[in-house]
């Protein structure tokens, strides 16, 4: 036999081999268990389709050799990027198949999704949702699976995969979780930025920067340098705008999250000599600092920061000190080493400003929500601290079952502020006790989530009334 033929049936032997497991990972349907998100059988399915294609493309391959070696040599070609294109894939799937409905907080990622499709041109947007090792949380960019996918499928003539899908990684250690999982709409928001708002804005920053760091004609060194600040820039904005996206959403909840997961609690008590790093920009990321500076100017824009301005907790005091401390962020020294070109910071404040008002107008607002949190938080407070998920409750304007970002709050302002009475209201429990504090953050988690699953039960009958 020819030994160039052989060679590609031995390849293609290969591949079809390394997807017949895949394969069978991927036939999940809706009636399977465990049970997903509708997004993730979206994703599975698409999988299973593109699976299905590719081996019948290997299948169908020639079996007798080809008189023109450089057909071979395509051929070959093409599966060496097939399989490497899966094998993109591959590290996806099986922490997508993790991510079942025991194994995330269903409930929610539903009310995120929900919040994130009544914002303008957004209808459409779905996430899917992985598990991940690392303590942290992650949106897959366009390149990282749509376009990889999009390649087998342009190879196979496979169907391309659904544009308005996504997929969001979470810490596989949040699977019950809710507190920390509100940094989920801040990695919703990189979709966003990525397939509607980013050429506007990426636009109004060119033009800031235009008047800092006007692109003039100088060495290839200088023009370089002029792009990395473009780039920087670009960079630091895109994550500004994720956070007040996800504030807009969900409200504090977000900043407080993210306060908890930065530890930025102690930026405030250390000051800078101690925080150094939380001042600084750096190569991927504004300074926490002005991150949190930023974040009670939205706070305040919306109407979210009077009810929480009086409230006596770490997230308040830090939003507090950053607003005084904010003018104090500095450049981290890697980033001006050795150029000639030095970047200026107050064309990233006055693109700040911009977006402020551009995302406060992009949103709708969530006047009603904050109305909402005023009238029942309290009463959503005496619910907890008797160990009763508030997903019906009883307040002076009637029987009201708290939407979402009410009960989002309300959880979280009674684990920072009340938290000491639920634990006074449960024999052998103490406040002073870190372990009981733990257990039952986790039991108010699951209070707060089950009144959400609730709400969404109760809203689904009122409409099918």
């Amino acid at each position: 036999m020819n030994e160039a033929h052989t060679l590609v049936l031995k390849e293609a032997a290969d591949l079809h081999r390394f997807l017949q497991p895949i394969a069978k990972l991927c036939a999940v349907s809706e009636t399977d268990h465990p049970y997903y998100r509708k997004s993730s059988y979206e994703f599975f399915s698409h999988l299973d389709k593109l699976i299905g294609m590719t081996l019948k493309y290997l299948e169908d391959l020639p079996q007798k050799p080809s008189k023109y070696p450089q057909i071979q040599r395509s051929v070959r070609q093409k599966l060496q990027v097939l399989r490497s294109s899966w094998g993109k894939l591959h590290r996806y799937i099986k922490p997508s198949l993790d991510a079942d409905a025991l194994h995330i907080p269903l409930s929610l990622l539903d009310a995120f999704q929900d919040l994130l499709q009544q914002v303008p041109r957004c209808g459409e947007f779905e996430f899917a949702v992985f598990q991940l090792t690392e303590v942290n949380y992650a949106m897959l960019t366009y390149e990282e699976v749509n376009r990889i996918a999009n390649r087998i499928a342009g190879m196979v003539k496979g169907k391309e995969f659904p544009p308005a899908l996504s997929l969001v990684g979470i810490p596989y250690s949040q699977s019950s979780g809710l507190f920390l999982n509100c940094l989920i709409p801040h990695e919703m928001a990189h979709f966003v930025y990525q397939e509607r708002v980013g050429p506007e804005i990426k636009l109004k920053v060119d033009e800031i920067l235009n008047v800092y760091h006007p692109a003039k004609t100088g060495t290839p060194e200088e023009k370089l340098e002029l792009s990395q600040i473009r780039g920087l820039i670009n960079t630091w904005v895109e994550e500004v705008f994720c956070d007040l996206f996800a504030i807009s959403l969900i409200g504090p909840a977000f900043t407080f999250a993210f306060a908890e997961m930065t530890s930025a609690a102690l930026i405030g008590e250390e000051g800078q000599r101690n925080a150094t790093k939380a001042f600084d920009f750096s190569l991927s990321h504004p300074a926490d600092v002005a991150r949190f500076y930023l974040h009670k100017r939205h706070l305040k824009a919306l109407g979210w920061w009077e009810p929480i301005e009086r409230w006596k907790c770490s997230p308040v005091r830090l939003l507090r000190y950053c607003e005084r401390v904010h003018k104090q962020t500095a450049l981290s020294p890697e980033i001006n080493q050795g150029t000639s070109v030095r970047l200026n910071l107050q064309c990233f404040w006055e693109a700040c400003e911009w977006l402020l008002k551009f995302v406060k107008e992009e949103v709708p607002s969530p006047a009603t929500e904050i109305k909402d949190f005023f009238d029942q938080y309290r009463v959503i407070s005496n619910y907890l601290k008797r160990a009763i998920v508030p997903s019906t409750i009883v307040t002076d304007s009637g029987v009201v079952h708290p939407s979402p970002a009410v009960l989002i709050n309300s959880g979280y302002r009674f684990v920072l502020e009340e938290l000491h009475k639920l634990l006074r209201n449960i024999e052998k429990r103490s406040e002073n006790s870190v372990a009981d504090r733990s257990w039952y953050t986790e039991r108010l988690e699951l209070w707060v989530l089950k009144a959400l699953e609730d709400w969404r039960l109760l809203n689904k009958s009122k409409e099918a009334k």
